[in-house]
């Protein structure tokens, strides 16, 4: 080592002695007041200083006899100003933080207990909370082995070549965007390396000593080091993504909370931060909590920018022991693997529910002390994951935070240690692959944001105490609330062939989490086991919310009924077919809508033929027939990533389908009937919405009945003693052809009858129950003089399906009791008539099958 590179370090370890060590956080105690103090500024040296101020007289003397005087306390943020508490981006989303003003650090006094302090502090009502002030610590593992050339097996792995995160592949994607900027939450960052110095933008300078020397250029190296140099150097996972260092080394938690801060308000180009880091208590235990740090951490949630943390590197000591911030909700914890053919976790790597991804973490290169190093740990792993959130970010700039969540997990590699599972508590949901996440952002994945509003409430739970930090409109304190369960059940504005995931976003969500404390945090989530292939059921939670005394403060933060759900549908989005609704003999043009790309369409369908070929986008489409009136189906089949798929357009063929035609029937006074009865008057109106056009209407009615008058599409009839029967139309079409358009049956009912059938569902895809009923006496005609016969369970009866065409389709008899099951599956979509003989009683009825 040079004289000169050795007096660069001590220089750097006397800044460190010197402007970051002069407390100690390991004997302090971080206590949020949320009354009964303010601030004052007083003259030191000529010098105007923030200081701390008791507005409660007895308040300061509980502190005093508790052994804690006014020379222990002091702001833990001095810098920070109330006006800070509200904070508006360049979206217009106002952020509120907590009033940070109200943190006090209080240096524990000689002979006593912290525990026992922050006990006794927490039972003083002017106390929101206390807990132990601490550092954050790093977590990588040095080597000693030095790699002058450097071997990135994390990125592009030539001896296992499933242990890399498929960086090579992912660049052919996208290399990333100079706009982005990835915190590094750490010790500092080397900004003289050449493979960084011109990747800095504002932040920190300098670096820490000890654990952290060295750390911070190391994450940031992985992260986002320069890529495609001409000097001999390292690739960052984001090659153009610029770097902002915030350092936390050993000034408490208070200035880690500052910090992360910080980065969010430097710039709207901040748009991930990397934690590699936990918390630990004095002792270096994993698995100290802290409500200001997790505050930090809300703040970054609700400005929609991506946390990634680490998972520790204590397993092994210290297994099933949550570290923080990985434990904390909305960020992205990261695990470790290793270099080998199995991809195996390493052995301290942190392991638990919590767990998000793994990736890389074993002898990893990147940039350090003006060179490059190898280390390893999680806090190696963390950075890959950072970058690929980054170029995510950077490729589709619309990606809400939980959207990177949710792609880095659903485009994970399942390892071979997972078993075949989707998650599991040591590897997530597997490790980290950047090719197959940017996948999902191209062709055929079609990521949709939506929004619904106005949920109703699911259930509701009484009253309990919840503290509430940093919310908009509630000061940060303890309340008495009830908490609401609000659903709502969404349809999807779009058609999809296939979903890979759905989930909600959380910061563009006006509900919140049941999580207490809780901070404030848009909540939306799927409720599980509701998600279809149309629509899926989202949740959220309000809040009525009372002070302690029960004074009634209001809905927080909103209505039931002013719910919001941002949500997002991850998937590949149905082409549509474009075809007349109506297909002539003489010939149409077809074609698919938004095609998929790189894939072969073939077309087919029913009572329809393709002259001049049946594949491409667009082909030519006629009817089988010249003469027939039916209905048809245009099919348009493909695959995509070996998947095939078809989707089917229902047409009618030389006029229109059956389902768009139907006969009315009315009273000669103009009511609408279901039945006739014998000797009576009637008016049959022929209603078409089929958006072919009919002329030249003629009528075929029951030999038995007289025509009294026709006009087009209406005939007026004279049922005589024959009420029931056929009536069939004729009529030119929109294709010039005279053909048959519709056949009705038309079956007497309360004319004397005692009993009418129903159908549940109608209309129909699959199954629907036939339900013959008793007909009430005042729905009986008053004609009718007979007596209404009780049902008996023991009569057997039959029924009789006839198809649009009028064949018969299906026949059951000898059925018992007044319900049975039709199946209709795989059946044409139509009008079907249904006649079931009950006694000597004929009942007819209408089917309608819709797909």
């Amino acid at each position: 080592m040079s004289f000169k590179h050795f007096t660069l370090v001590v220089c750097i370890l006397s800044l460190s002695l010197t402007g970051y060590s002069q407390r100690n956080p390991d004997n302090e105690i971080l206590v949020f007041f949320s009354e009964g103090i303010t601030q004052k500024i007083e003259t030191i040296k000529g010098n105007p200083v923030k200081k701390m101020s008791f507005t409660n007289e007895e308040l300061k003397l509980l502190l005093n006899t508790a052994g804690i005087p006014d020379s222990l306390m002091e702001l833990a943020l001095p810098d920070f100003k109330r006006e800070d508490t509200l904070k508006t981006f360049t979206d217009g989303r106002e952020i509120k933080q907590p009033d940070m003003s109200n943190l006090i650090r209080i240096k524990t006094p000689k002979g006593k207990n912290r525990k026992d302090l922050i006990k006794y502090l927490n039972s003083l009502p002017e106390v929101l909370y206390a807990e132990l002030n601490g550092r954050a610590s790093p977590q990588l593992e040095p080597n000693d082995y030095f790699y002058e050339n450097g071997d990135q097996w994390g990125l592009d792995n030539p001896v296992f070549i499933h242990a890399d995160i498929h960086a090579k592949e992912a660049w052919d994607i996208y290399t990333g965007n100079s706009n982005n900027i990835i915190a590094i939450i750490d010790g500092g960052v080397q900004t003289s390396h050449n493979d960084l110095d011109n990747k800095i933008l504002g932040g920190d300078t300098g670096e820490g000593s000890g654990d952290w020397a060295g750390h911070g250029t190391h994450v940031a190296g992985i992260a986002a080091a320069e890529t495609n140099s001409d000097n001999m150097s390292i690739a960052g996972v984001d090659w153009n993504a610029r770097i902002h260092p915030q350092r936390i080394d050993d000034e408490g938690d208070a200035y880690t909370y500052q910090a992360i801060v910080d980065a969010v308000n430097y710039s709207s180009n901040v748009r991930v931060l990397n934690n590699s880091w936990v918390l630990k208590y004095e002792n270096g235990d994993p698995g100290r909590y802290s409500t200001t740090v997790r505050q930090a951490f809300a703040y970054v949630y609700k400005a929609n920018r991506t946390s990634v943390t680490i998972m520790g590197n204590d397993h092994d000591t210290h297994p099933n022991v949550v570290s923080y911030p990985a434990g904390f909700s909305n960020v992205i914890a990261v695990g470790a693997t290793t270099n080998s053919f199995y991809e195996t976790i390493r052995a301290s790597s942190g392991r638990g529910n919590h767990i998000d991804l793994c990736a890389p973490g074993e002898n990893i290169l990147s940039t350090k002390n003006s060179y490059y190093y190898e280390m390893s740990g999680t806090s190696s792993a963390a950075p890959f994951v950072s970058g690929v959130a980054s170029l995510l970010k950077g490729y589709n700039a619309n990606l809400a935070n939980d959207d990177i969540e949710h792609i880095l997990q659903l485009s994970a590699d399942e390892v071979q240690g997972m078993s075949g599972q989707d998650f599991t508590a040591t590897y997530g949901y597997g490790r980290l692959n950047a090719e197959s996440a940017l996948s999902y952002l191209c062709e055929p994945y079609t990521l949709e944001q939506w929004t619904a509003t106005s949920g109703s409430v699911q259930n509701t739970v009484g009253f309990y105490t919840m503290q509430i930090l940093g919310a908009s409109g509630l000061a940060s304190a303890n309340y008495l609330v009830r908490r609401h369960e609000v659903r709502k059940t969404v349809t999807f504005p779009e058609s999809f062939l296939h979903i890979e995931g759905v989930w909600g976003r959380g910061a563009f969500s006006n509900g919140w989490s049941h999580a207490n404390p809780n901070f404030g945090e848009g909540f939306c989530e799927v409720v599980p086991g509701t998600l279809t292939a149309t629509g899926v059921t989202l949740r959220t939670y309000v809040y009525e919310v009372y002070s302690v005394n029960m004074q009634y403060l209001g809905y927080y933060p909103n209505t039931p009924a002013n719910a919001s759900f941002a949500y997002s549908v991850l998937g590949i989005t149905q082409p549509s077919i474009s075809a007349p609704d109506i297909i002539c003999y003489g010939g149409h043009t077809v074609s698919l809508q938004d095609p998929p790309a790189n894939t072969t369409i073939t077309w087919g369908g029913s009572n329809v033929t393709y002259p001049y070929g049946n594949t491409g986008t667009s082909v030519t489409v006629r009817a089988t027939s010249s003469s027939t009136i039916s209905t048809g189906s245009i099919t348009a089949s493909f695959t995509i990533e070996d998947v095939p798929y078809i989707i089917t357009k229902s047409v009618g063929i030389n006029g229109p389908a059956s389902e768009d035609v139907e006969l009315n029937l009315y009273t000669s006074g103009g009511t609408p009937v279901a039945y006739m009865c014998p000797n009576t008057y009637y008016h049959i109106y022929l209603s078409n919405n089929g958006g072919c056009s009919l002329s030249d209407y003629s009528w075929s009615i029951p030999a038995a009945w007289d025509s009294m008058y026709q006009y087009n599409n209406m005939i007026s009839v004279y049922t005589n003693s024959s009420p029931g029967g056929m009536v069939e139309v004729y009529a030119n079409t929109c294709c010039s052809i005279n053909a048959k358009v519709i056949i009705d049956y038309f079956g007497s009912g309360y004319c004397g009858g005692g009993y009418f059938m129903s159908f549940s569902p109608n209309p129909t895809s699959e199954e629907t129950t036939l339900t013959i009923n008793p007909v009430a006496e005042d729905q009986a005609l008053k004609s009718a003089k007979t007596e209404l016969p009780s049902f008996d369970e023991d009569v057997d009866w039959e029924y009789e399906v006839y198809s649009p065409t009028q064949v018969l389709k299906q026949k059951k008899t000898k059925i018992k009791g007044n319900k049975t099951k039709i199946q209709t599956q795989g059946w044409q979509e139509g009008i079907y008539i249904v006649r079931v003989k009950y006694w000597d009683e004929i009942i007819t009825g209408k089917l309608q099958i819709k797909k």
